[in-house]
């Protein structure tokens, strides 16, 4: 059986360390790298083949987002794995978006990531029970599906307002007309069904839709 070889991005040695010696107990998966960086998983990554990328998310002073969008644009990129500890719907949902092949939740049983990278490098996708569970919910929640109904540059003004920011900082920041920019808040209001940005806020807080993505 042939050797998976595995890199592992997380910010905390103790973590790296503690899934490296998890999946050592498989004969055939061979962690190769532990980087507490981008800048140094890149590096590795350029001049090394391997077969997994295990990520987190949530960097000390970086985002797990950053690296996925630089592999985006790679022809010969390992398959990505996303262990994070956030299991909001807009976090995984953008993670499989920038082309993660897998999305583990750090809370999953320790089988499940083995799993993932053995699912993963066969070609395949793998998402973790708990990840599931929050997509499923997902699909009958109202105020995510009205989330979900938000055109592109709602979206933006969205995640804006989220921040508390005014409509005229809104418009500046996007770079669109300020009367657009109430037009796009009006409609937000009317499809989310609140009256302030302060309902916003806590609506974005509530499903992640701020953190990692502003």
């Amino acid at each position: 059986m042939d050797e998976i070889s595995i890199a592992i991005l997380d910010d905390h040695e103790i973590v790296r360390s503690g899934f490296a010696q998890l999946l050592a107990l498989e004969p055939q998966l061979n962690v190769v790298f532990q980087g507490s960086d981008i800048r140094s998983t890149v590096t590795f990554l350029e001049e090394h083949t391997v077969d997994v990328l295990i990520t987190d998310l949530s960097l000390q002073d970086e985002h797990g987002f950053e690296l996925l969008d630089n592999l985006a644009t790679w022809q010969n990129k390992p398959a990505i794995i996303v262990l994070s500890m956030h299991d909001t719907v807009a976090h995984i949902q953008s993670a499989l978006d920038k082309g993660a092949n897998g999305y583990v939740s750090k809370s999953a049983a320790p089988e499940e990531l083995i799993k993932a990278v053995l699912q993963v490098n066969n070609g395949g996708s793998f998402l973790s029970d708990k990840v599931i569970s929050a997509l499923h919910f997902s699909a009958t929640d109202p105020q995510l599906i009205a989330i979900n109904s938000l055109t592109e540059r709602e979206r933006q003004v969205f995640k804006q307002l989220a921040l508390g920011k005014e409509v005229k900082q809104v418009a500046y920041d996007i770079d669109i007309a300020v009367k657009t920019a109430h037009t796009h808040r009006t409609n937000i209001f009317n499809k989310l069904g609140v009256s302030s940005n302060f309902e916003i806020a806590k609506i974005a807080f509530k499903y992640g839709v701020i953190d990692g993505f502003n």
